[in-house]
């Protein structure tokens, strides 16, 4: 169960098997008594959109229930969002500025064109990822 990321949420709307969950991110230090004072404390809602079979039948808006995860999920988003593309980066100012010696503005044009691609790439197997990327949701205990 450590493998696993939960948040906590509420049922916004349910529509067949899309269900939209409005979750509140909260830093670390929220619940401290003197965040009042602290820039440091911070809290966000977001939307998560989960698909789930029956999910019309199993809730009801309003319910609170967990979102969960894998951490696999989220190393692979980390790493798909921020290490590729400073590989990228790296290896295309290496090979432009050093190898073929370009200058500055060609190279940049360079990398954002394959920047451009990279994330082309992505929307496009948006389908395929979406399925590695999946959600779903536990009921929370009243207790």
């Amino acid at each position: 169960m450590k493998d696993i990321i939960q948040h906590q949420g509420e049922i916004v709307s349910i529509e067949g098997s899309h269900v939209r969950v409005m979750i509140v991110q909260q830093a670390a230090c929220s619940g401290c008594k003197v965040r009042s004072m602290c820039s440091a404390s911070e809290s966000k809602e977001k939307m998560m959109d989960v698909y789930e079979d029956d999910a019309d039948r199993k809730y009801k808006v309003g319910d609170t229930v967990l979102v969960c995860g894998t951490l696999a999920m989220g190393k692979r988003a980390v790493w798909m969002a921020f290490g590729v593309p400073l590989f990228v980066t790296v290896a295309c100012m290496l090979v432009c500025l050093g190898v073929m010696h370009l200058d500055e503005l060609l190279a940049s044009a360079v990398w954002i064109a394959l920047m451009g691609v990279y994330f082309y790439i992505l929307y496009i197997c948006k389908d395929r990822l979406a399925k590695k990327f999946a959600l779903w949701l536990q009921p929370c205990s009243t207790e």
